[in-house]
């Protein structure tokens, strides 16, 4: 299977364009190739499916029967290492009688297993040397496959999978794996329409409302609670799954905290199934998987050049969760790691925490010795509800409850404020900004790539708050109504002012085409009206 799977990357990289006369190999729009996707060696649906198939069960137990006789050398000498653990995996597919002449020893196990017996109990040293074996074998099968697509001549990036598994032994040997190969790179969604099956959004179907802003680190931003020390990483999906009303934030936190403070590389928003806006938040045939909305990629004027002009500063390492293999596969490392699985949704937290997100940089790192890891106290950037990013440009407060919390950024070149915020003056440095909303996203940076708030000629202003299908009814945790095209937004309504005079504001369309007739300023002062103008976005002139 392996060698198959090999076989056709490498002939899809060897197979040329006939537009362009280039093989995919050196093809520039080819962004990364991944070996796996959503799938590792370790993970919960790999040994039922090998039980299934008579031929592959074979062929693994003999694999790890000879691997098992390579380190014991007989079958007394294993026996003694296993004692109970030997015959003991009957319930999960193993032969009552096994041995290495017969080779029939299935390394049998999940994270489950790897998480909570591998550490005591009579199945200890058979875990251990079965998660040693599947890392061999998956690094193996990662180091094969990375090398042929070398050899086709493509240079770009390579992930090995974008899965994890579990929350101990198994998780940090698997990242350890995934690390050595490529790029980190995971898969994580929030909220939204908990349609099943084939991922749809419909009437009468549940969805969750719940966001981040209320605990901060937490859902999407905590995925990065895996980044690992001296290795890029990258969410290859992600989303604020529609119609989860508070997107906007959720959109702005993964670029302001994620690809800004914790210094992420890569982020591929899910999906695009088009060019354009959707008519509607769900992909026409129903699909919850879909960013072509107005709090979705529609933000991405702002956060763009946010993110490319590298406004928010990566943050101080607050925390260096230090562990080698051996610590890995017997668990005695000093910190903890939680993870919580719903389908899709995951959830991430441990040593020193998820919020510490919200405060600076979070690393694991894998050492060829024994460590202690390096953990800060967190006291001195937290002021009551409030953490302050150890840069100075984020603030994020959470004063506890559903649906609440908000963020202030203020950076040079981009400042604003996201969420719940209160209708009280946010002052930041080039401007003071007072929401009237119970919740709104309102953000501004500095239109050139060169420039700042301070010295720009032009600023981007964006400001938009919740997204509805039009007729859209959303009752406690269900769709009672989908509703139709085209989508609607809540107006947002904003006092901001600016601490230099602007000379013009002028309202943008959608495609960012100016509207006829200027914005109308009082002095260095905008009351912001979304609704009476129609728009989301602003050119402010300086």
């Amino acid at each position: 299977v392996q060698d198959l799977h090999i076989e056709k990357l490498t002939k899809l990289l060897d197979h040329r364009n006939e537009v362009t006369g280039r093989r995919y190999a050196e093809e520039p729009a080819l962004a990364f190739v991944e070996i796996q996707n959503e799938e590792d060696a370790f993970w919960f649906i790999v040994m039922p499916r090998v039980l299934k198939y008579p031929t592959y069960k074979r062929l693994l137990a003999e694999q790890f029967s000879d691997w098992l006789a390579k380190r014991y050398g007989s079958q007394e000498k294993l026996a003694e290492a296993w004692g109970a653990g030997l015959g003991a995996m009957q319930g999960q597919g193993g032969e009552a009688k096994e041995s290495l002449e017969a080779r029939n020893i299935l390394p049998l196990g999940n994270p489950w297993f790897f998480d909570n017996q591998i550490d005591g109990g009579n199945n200890a040293r058979r875990l251990q040397d079965t998660a040693e074996f599947l890392l061999e074998s998956q690094n193996n099968y990662y180091r094969r496959a990375t090398e042929a697509i070398r050899a086709t001549g493509y240079n770009g990036p390579i992930i090995a999978s974008n899965w994890q598994a579990g929350e101990k032994t198994a998780h940090f040997l698997n990242l350890w794996s995934d690390a050595q190969f490529g790029i980190v790179d995971r898969h994580n969604y929030l909220a939204g329409a908990a349609g099943r099956p084939d991922h749809i959004m419909a009437t009468g179907f549940p969805f969750h409302n719940s966001t981040t802003l209320s605990d901060p680190g937490s859902a999407i931003l905590s995925t990065g609670m895996q980044q690992v020390a001296g290795h890029p990483f990258s969410l290859s999906e992600w989303l604020a799954i529609p119609p989860l009303e508070w997107a906007a934030a959720e959109t702005a936190i993964i670029a302001l905290y994620g690809m800004g403070l914790q210094g992420w590389d890569m982020s591929y928003f899910f999906a695009s199934n088009s060019d354009g806006f959707s008519p509607t938040l769900e992909y026409p045939g129903n699909k919850k998987f879909n960013n072509l909305t107005a709090h979705g990629i529609g933000m991405f004027p702002v956060l763009s050049r946010m993110v490319l002009r590298g406004d928010i500063k990566e943050g101080d390492v607050v925390a260096n969760r230090r562990l080698s293999l051996n610590q890995a596969l017997r668990q005695n490392y000093d910190f903890t790691n939680q993870a919580v699985q719903e389908g899709d949704l995951k959830g991430f937290t441990g040593t020193p925490g998820h919020h510490a997100l919200a405060v600076g940089r979070v690393l694991v790192e894998f050492t060829k010795e024994d460590s202690a890891s390096e953990i800060r106290k967190l006291d001195a950037q937290r002021s009551g509800d409030t953490w302050a990013s150890t840069t100075g440009q984020l603030r994020w407060t959470a004063p506890g409850g559903y649906q609440t919390g908000y963020i202030t950024v203020d950076s040079a070149g981009t400042q604003g404020v996201l969420g719940f915020a209160p209708s009280e003056p946010q002052k930041l440095g080039q401007m003071t900004i007072t929401p009237k909303d119970r919740y709104s996203v309102v953000m501004a940076t500095a239109m050139e790539p060169d420039r700042d708030l301070s010295n720009c000629d032009e600023a981007l202003l964006l400001a938009i708050s919740r997204v509805r299908n039009t007729g859209m009814k959303l009752g406690h945790g269900m769709i009672l109504d989908i509703g139709k095209a085209p989508t609607i937004i809540e107006p947002v309504k904003a006092t901001i002012a600016f601490k230099r005079r602007p000379k013009s504001v002028t309202a943008l369309d959608a495609d960012g085409h100016p509207r006829e007739g200027a914005v109308a300023l009082k002095g260095d002062v905008l009351e912001l009206d979304t609704g009476a103008h129609k728009s989301t976005y602003y050119v402010v002139r300086f």
